[in-house]
């Protein structure tokens, strides 16, 4: 029979139940159960074969010897503080306080970026307009050195046409006398 356990938090252990006669509850104890099949006669829950009570008693062995095992890993895990150590929650802190500090340096970081872009859309605008400004005054100057210089063409003609009928007109006065 195995030995008592303390018991963890006013709650006895399955262990501390099976040495110690027990109170009346609604619920029954499975562990309880098998340590009653034990202690009754052979006689009264005798199968037709052997085979099957030594399967039950091993498996019943089993599961016992499977609980006993959880119970101490229960009793380790209930043995640990529950609380986060205070280096463990200081280091937490400061990563927490790091990421909120990132936080607000991206959230910075991303309203100069659009200042700055919207500043880039304004500059290349001007320099757009300033562009098409240069380029119309361009335009406007080689039309106008086009029409100037078309004029000057039709009065060179007209020069030259001027001239030809001066020559014929002396040649004809010439002719004349």
């Amino acid at each position: 029979m195995r030995a008592p356990k303390a018991s963890m938090g006013g709650q006895n252990s399955f262990a501390t139940k099976i040495n110690h006669p027990r109170e009346e509850t609604p619920e029954l104890d499975w562990h309880d159960a098998a340590l009653f099949l034990d202690s009754t006669s052979k006689d009264e829950f005798r199968s037709a074969s052997p085979a099957p009570r030594s399967i039950d008693t091993d498996l019943l062995s089993s599961v016992l010897n499977r609980l006993d095992e959880l119970e101490e890993k229960i009793d380790v895990l209930q043995s640990k503080p529950s609380k986060m150590p205070h280096e463990k929650e200081e280091l937490l802190n400061a990563a927490v306080y790091r990421v909120d500090a990132l936080e607000a340096e991206l959230i910075a970081t991303k309203k100069a970026l659009h200042q700055a872009l919207i500043r880039q859309e304004e500059l290349l605008e001007y320099i757009d307009r300033q562009e098409e400004a240069k380029f119309r005054e361009y335009i406007d100057y080689h039309i106008e050195e086009e029409i100037l210089l078309s004029k000057l063409d039709a009065i060179t003609m007209e020069i030259s046409f001027c001239r030809r009928w001066k020559v014929l007109f002396l040649l004809c006065v010439e002719e004349e006398h």
